[in-house]
């Protein structure tokens, strides 16, 4: 009937209109969350490095530097809690509890309440924190440690103070999500100091109030030098040949130079006047003829015809080499002297785009000739520094 039509619909329209009150409150409920666990953060510059904490001085609005890595803590007891996030920071984004100074290198901390409460924690006690190292060297390439003592760092800490239940500190999370985050507070100086060493403020994140991303954008790119990009710019003057003996070498403290790195520096050089030679450095596993063989030899891959100060790098009479071809230098000692142009050498390395322990690969180069370890060849600045490996003696002439 019609009445019962009418009833249909004004309980449809009820169950509707019950369905929009739910989703706004839910909604409603969402970004009060979301914004108690932002803090009152307005923008925020995320940086895949440590940054200068200095950075954040005499931008507009109110910023904080930050360094947030992921940790664990371990109580006094067998209570123990991965997937923490262990905040560095100054007076500028201190935790409102405990009197720590957060311009040092103290080994104190502040727990959330969750954390605290998880491990039975409370001011005085003892808590150990544990956090990756960060390396210039990337886990997978087969360069890098792996044991436990040189990928993590730990040490235990004082809990100077638990945050309030009612602390909107205690729900601070960058990527807001429903789990509750753990987190923990340290001094940015001590928490640069156990990942990276030294005692200069570092940061992988700037935190601002009152002002907007792009004026915190226009203040800040002026800031921002060659050492906050992960670069070192050497000058170098060696002491042979007597002519075009000066250069510098713009140097990556990772492995390998991301695509737009080497854009960057490529289009300044031209902007500058000055020719560019992109050069990687990398040490293989074994370069073998037969039964002869060099353990950890260094490759080079350069323009071999590249002039002075930076080449040649060819023997007489061979004006280019093509992909699968390669020059040795002949220096007393090595296994691969005296083989014949055109000896086939087999080459094994890890793969750097592995992770782990990396993949063990292998590649056939054809023998071009010799050039002696003389001149640019014998250029030790041609390998960039990298700590644990440049800066120890080693025997790697090939």
């Amino acid at each position: 009937s019609n009445t019962a039509v009418l009833l249909g619909v004004a309980v449809g329209s009820a169950v509707l209109t019950g369905a929009l009150l739910v989703g706004d409150s839910l909604r409603g409920s969402l970004r009060a969350r979301v914004e108690r666990q932002l803090e009152g953060i307005d923008a925020a510059a995320q940086f895949p490095r440590l940054v200068r904490a200095d950075l954040a001085d005499g931008l507009p609005g109110t910023v904080a530097p930050v360094l947030m890595l992921p940790g664990s803590v371990q109580g006094s007891g067998p209570e123990y809690l991965g997937r923490v996030t262990v905040l560095g920071v100054d007076s500028r984004f201190q935790p409102g509890v405990a009197d720590v100074d957060w311009a040092s290198t103290a080994k104190q901390v502040v727990l959330s309440h969750r954390v605290a409460e998880k491990l039975h924690a409370r001011a005085g006690d003892r808590v150990r924190i544990g956090v990756e190292r960060l390396t210039e060297i990337p886990r997978s390439s087969s360069l890098a440690k792996r044991t436990a003592a040189d990928v993590t760092a730990s040490e235990e800490f004082t809990v100077a103070g638990v945050l309030q239940p009612e602390s909107a500190t205690n729900d601070f999370n960058l990527t807001p999500n429903p789990a509750a985050p753990l987190n923990v507070f340290v001094p940015i100086r001590t928490l640069g100091r156990l990942v990276a060493g030294g005692s200069d403020a570092r940061a992988n994140a700037l935190l601002a109030k009152g002002a907007t991303a792009d004026a915190l954008n226009a203040a800040l790119v002026p800031k921002l030098t060659a050492e906050d990009f992960g670069l070192k710019v050497r000058a170098i003057e060696r002491r042979e040949p007597p002519a075009a003996r000066r250069y510098l070498s713009v140097e990556f403290d990772q492995l390998v130079m991301l695509p737009a790195t080497v854009a960057g520096i490529e289009a300044a050089a031209k902007e500058l006047g000055v020719r560019a030679e992109p050069t990687v450095v990398y040490i293989a596993d074994t370069l073998a003829s037969g039964d002869r063989e060099i353990p950890y030899p260094v490759i080079a891959g350069l323009d071999p015809a590249a002039p002075l100060p930076l080449g040649p790098f060819l023997p007489p009479n061979v004006a280019s080499l093509a992909d699968d071809e390669v020059v040795l230098l002949e220096w007393t000692g090595s296994q691969l002297n005296k083989l014949p142009a055109g000896e086939k050498l087999r080459l094994t390395y890890y793969d750097p785009e592995v992770e782990g322990e990396g993949k063990l690969k292998e590649a056939t180069l054809t023998l071009r000739g010799y050039i002696p370890l003389a001149g640019p060849a014998r250029d030790p600045n041609l390998t960039p520094e990298i700590k644990g490996v440049t800066d120890r003696q080693t025997d790697l002439r090939t």
